[in-house]
């Protein structure tokens, strides 16, 4: 295999969605292109800005934090899933508007779990909405603030 090989291969892997250096090299890896071609390419790759991690880092956790799909360590441990390297992931994250995370566990509340009222909900249902936003990281203060958010509501619409 040549080194032009390795760099379309790159280029196809990525024009399917945006990755960081560690998953294109582990992908190019699974190809069976040797070390230093897949250096060239990548090197090449970056010196094009077609890779960029920092980039790449500040999108995924925009778009986990913005659909509640992860938040804090749960945001941080998805991009070194990815790949991210831990300082561009924490940076990400420092970067992020984290004062709305009650406001997105009310909306996520009301699209997700449109019937449930912590006022009148079961034990069972309170805890399984109560995991269901820890698994995506959000903390115990956020979520019962989200809860007294959705009763005022609630209230205010039975006025």
């Amino acid at each position: 295999m040549t080194e032009p090989e390795a760099y379309l291969a790159a280029l196809r892997i990525l024009t399917r969605s945006d990755r960081s250096v560690a998953d294109l090299g582990k992908r190019l890896r699974q190809r069976n292109f040797p070390d230093e071609q897949i250096a060239a390419a990548i090197e090449r790759c970056l010196a094009l800005g077609y890779l960029d991690d920092r980039r790449l880092a500040g999108q995924l956790a925009r778009t986990f934090s913005e659909t509640g799909r992860a938040v804090g360590r749960r945001l941080l441990f998805e991009l070194k899933k990815r790949g991210i390297p831990a300082e561009l992931a924490e940076a990400a994250i420092a970067e992020l508007d984290t004062t709305l995370a009650s406001e997105q566990v009310a909306g996520i509340l009301q699209r997700r779990f449109p019937e449930f009222d912590p006022r009148t909900a079961n034990p069972a249902l309170r805890r399984r909405v109560l995991g269901f936003f820890q698994r995506r990281g959000y903390r115990l203060d956020e979520i019962f603030s989200a809860f007294d958010t959705l009763v005022e509501m609630l209230d205010a619409d039975a006025n």
